[in-house]
């Protein structure tokens, strides 16, 4: 086995050790996994399937952890996903169970409203989508220390305070990195959607 070999292993059993420890952290309510996801989920039962699934994904990609931030915050970002994409699926449910209920039948009135609200909610995703590209590729450009600072704190909206414990840094940088990473957006949104810069 070759010294780059022993170091992968080495750092992937080191991961599955944290993942162990966050897990036995989480049974408690008051853990900081916990209050992390209550964000996106409030019921017990859920936020649990939520906590096993992402450490389910962590482990399985405990190999592809590359060091470029603490485990921790690399582990956050893997339940962040989690706990989006069973909202996502939460709602999507929720919308198909809706939908069977609406009545089929709607006034001609209602028809032309909706019709011209629907025009307009495609001009607005479009540019929205645009918005959301040029923030994407902003975002893509940063060292992953200030992604990771700036997703905490203003995409997952965590306090300074906690985004300086989860990622283990002052709160002084929290602030430094969410203000460098501000900056930098104005300054590419000036340059399309000037309204979106302030």
């Amino acid at each position: 086995m070759t010294d780059t070999e022993h170091l992968a292993r080495d750092r992937q059993q080191q991961v599955l050790l944290h993942i162990t420890r966050i897990a036995r952290e989480s049974r408690s309510d008051s853990s900081k996994l916990k209050r992390f996801l209550r964000r996106y989920e409030r019921s017990p039962g859920e936020l649990d399937d939520i906590i096993q699934d992402a450490l389910l994904e962590a482990t399985r990609c405990s190999d592809r952890y590359m060091a470029k931030s603490s485990v921790e915050t690399w582990f956050f970002g893997i339940a962040a996903n989690v706990a989006r994409n069973h909202v996502a699926r939460s709602a999507k449910r929720s919308s198909q169970v809706e939908s069977l209920d609406a009545t089929p039948y709607v006034a001609d009135g209602e028809t032309a409203q909706r019709a011209s609200e629907s025009v307009m909610d495609v001009s607005q995703c479009v540019s929205y989508r645009q918005l959301a590209r040029v923030v994407d590729d902003t975002l893509s450009t940063l060292s992953p220390d200030l992604r990771g600072t700036f997703h905490l704190a203003c995409l997952e909206e965590e306090s300074y305070r906690d985004v300086a414990e989860i990622q283990s840094i002052p709160i002084g940088t929290v602030r430094s990195r969410v203000n460098r990473v501000r900056t930098l957006l104005r300054s590419k949104l000036q340059q399309g959607f000037a309204d979106y810069a302030s």
